[in-house]
């Protein structure tokens, strides 16, 4: 009995060990880093500036809890005490101005990341992030609510990019989990980047400029679309075939163990 429950056991893992999906976002947590350099405008690993060529005091960067990269919380007096929502690395952009979230440009401290595989024109995708706001009046004044607009650009520049949606605003200085939820555009598979660029909402108690000053960290897109079938690994079907060729030999000897014993 105990080589069927070993049988058994061995069957119900093969049919649980489903890989889980992956996220078509490389570096969503922000912890690979080029080197060890600090100041503004500075990116992780596989991230870029949509405007390279501002000075770095006008581009998005990344902020580390030890200060090993980029900025120390607390740098210009922005994110003063705050630390990373997952690893020690965060990235954070100031919004232009009065850009609100239905705005349709990309502009402000934009940045972006090349998708692992191009997406599919219909299919559905869900974007998952925690968000941050800055609430500190810093030199930008950039203490507005706010939050990240979703684009797919065919450049790294965002020109010409496709609108995907915006991602909810954030109204404290703590970690927040936010979601989109959108569907491919028509073409999107000449599109292979994807561009986040903050937003700001209008709040009492805010400061006098229309600006935000937004964190996010632990990114990551996964599409929500029923994929086909995939026929199960050559490898599986003959371990599969082998265990039943096993199990039956074995029912036969056992079940010939029982007539010699009735007999005997």
């Amino acid at each position: 009995m105990k080589y069927v429950a070993t049988a058994c056991s061995f069957l119900l893992l093969c049919i649980l060990a489903t890989p889980t999906q992956a996220s078509l976002i490389s570096n969503g947590s922000f912890e690979t880093v080029p080197n060890g350099s600090t100041g503004e405008g500075l990116l992780p690993t596989g991230w870029f500036h949509t405007t390279p060529s501002l000075p770095a005091s006008s581009r998005a960067s990344t902020f580390s809890n030890n200060g090993s990269y980029g900025l120390d919380p607390g740098e210009d007096g922005a994110f003063i005490g705050a630390t990373a929502g997952d690893g020690i690395r965060w990235v954070a952009g100031v919004s232009d101005g009065a850009h609100g979230s239905a705005n349709t440009t990309v502009a402000g401290e934009a940045f972006g990341t090349t998708l692992t595989e191009l997406l599919v024109a219909g299919d559905s995708y869900q974007l998952d992030a925690l968000l941050f706001r800055n609430t500190n009046v810093n030199l930008f004044s950039a203490d507005k609510p706010g939050g990240y607009q979703l684009f797919l650009s065919s450049t790294t520049s965002g020109a010409g990019a496709a609108l995907l949606g915006a991602l909810p605003m954030v109204t404290s200085n703590s970690w927040q989990s936010r979601s989109l939820t959108f569907e491919a555009p028509n073409d999107a598979a000449s599109r292979p980047y994807l561009i986040f660029v903050p937003y700001w909402v209008s709040f009492p108690g805010g400061s006098a400029y229309p600006n935000s000053y937004i964190g996010i960290d632990y990114v990551s897109l996964v599409a929500l679309s029923v994929p086909s079938p995939v026929p199960a690994p050559s490898g599986l079907v003959l371990a599969l075939s082998g265990l039943g060729s096993w199990l039956t030999l074995r029912f036969r000897r056992l079940g010939r163990n029982g007539s010699s014993a009735t007999t005997n």
